[in-house]
């Protein structure tokens, strides 16, 4: 089994996290002080937010790939 160099592994895990930046600054979070004061509750967030939430928390696990 080959495995990937120190570097190499530092280069792709800056790309991914490059990646999920750009991502954020295509969605951005949902900021509380812009909902109506009548309104309770979470804020509801789109599909696209909650998975790259995921990403984001699961960045280990979506970067150890073993084929």
């Amino acid at each position: 089994m080959r495995m990937l160099t120190a570097d190499k592994v530092q280069y792709y895990r800056q790309c991914y996290r490059d990646i999920l930046h750009e991502c954020e600054q295509t969605c951005p979070a949902l900021d509380k002080d812009t909902r109506e004061p009548w309104q309770r509750g979470r804020l509801k967030r789109s599909k696209s937010r909650a998975l790259l939430d995921r990403l984001r928390e699961c960045e280990v696990d979506s970067l150890d790939y073993e084929p």
